[in-house]
């Protein structure tokens, strides 16, 4: 799809967000407006003028992780246009949820690539049988290249849009819409971007070799696609990760149409402070890729302490 290179109001505030945040590694420095200060102790004993005095902070409690959360993301979203951004996070282990923005409405790009591997899964298993050598390339090719031609390939094989509304019903995906003219117009909300990635990591819907076989592609996906979610990812770690990226141009169905604008949204299941975490991060009406990808991330940063605070 072309690139239209309006830039309008609603693109500038975009950069001008994205570009004046300073990235941080997760759990070794604040955002702005998160010291929390503790009042300093008297010294015994007076220090020659000019030393400094040390001083001791508490870490904030997750309540107020999560209202440090709310008010950050609220900056955010009051300078983008309305319904940018829709974000869902989950510490898998305990339960803990975190999610701000849109509830419906997010255009997937490439991440409905996910959802068609799923369907295409789920009915394998009830058939008892699997893919063949020519559908195992396009499969790996859609997911580690995300390859639009093998993606889309995959979507009719899985059935179309029918199939792929069933499995979203299927998973509890509720505000879930297939795209019109094109599969990656799917809307979502970043809460369904969860759930295409919790039957990945517990016992349900998909088998125990559906499940490894998801998760080994999205383990491989090309260095260059390792953006997103895998920012939140602990050093050394491994992370499984699936991202959409697209310019959505006005030469499409009604309602599919953003003068060029870029969607660019990420899903993955990471290690954070070593808590099994879920992130689903989905954003549109960026003005450019890379734009995208900054914002994508900030908000990775921003959420992820809400669910699994770093004391």
């Amino acid at each position: 799809m072309s690139v239209s290179r309006r830039v309008g109001a609603a693109a500038l505030a975009v950069t001008a967000l994205v570009a004046g945040c300073t990235s941080t590694t997760s759990g070794t420095s604040s955002s702005p407006g998160r010291d929390v200060v503790s009042p300093a102790q008297t010294p015994t004993s007076q220090p020659p003028p000019g030393t400094p005095v040390a001083t001791t902070s508490a870490p904030p409690t997750p309540a107020q992780e999560r209202a440090l959360a709310r008010a950050e993301m609220a900056k955010i979203k009051r300078r983008l246009p309305a319904d940018a951004i829709s974000v869902a996070i989950r510490d898998e282990k305990t339960g803990s949820t975190y999610s701000y923005g849109a509830r419906k409405g997010m255009w997937t790009g490439s991440v409905y690539k996910l959802l068609v591997l799923e369907t295409l899964l789920l009915e394998r298993q009830s058939s008892g049988s699997w893919f063949s050598s020519g559908e195992l390339a396009d499969i790996t090719a859609m997911i580690e290249q995300s390859d639009n031609a093998a993606g889309y390939r995959m979507f009719l094989d899985a059935g179309g849009s029918a199939a792929l509304a069933g499995t979203a019903r299927r998973l509890g995906m509720r505000h879930t819409s297939i795209g019109v003219s094109d599969p990656t117009f799917t809307t979502l909300s970043g809460r369904d971007g969860l759930a295409m990635l919790s039957c990945l990591v517990k016992p349900g819907l998909l088998d125990q070799r559906s499940r490894s076989f998801v998760l080994s592609l999205m383990r491989s996906v090309e260095s260059d696609q390792r953006w997103g979610a895998g920012v939140l990812a602990d050093p050394g770690t491994t992370f499984e990760n699936k991202n959409g990226w697209l310019s959505v141009d006005d030469t499409n169905g009604p309602g599919e149409t953003d003068d060029g604008l870029w969607v660019v949204s990420s899903v993955g299941i990471v290690r954070y402070h070593g808590q099994p975490l879920l992130v689903s991060i989905f954003t549109q009406h960026n003005p450019d890729l890379d734009t995208g990808i900054r914002l994508v991330e900030r908000l990775a940063r921003i959420a992820a302490p809400a669910v699994v605070p770093a004391s």
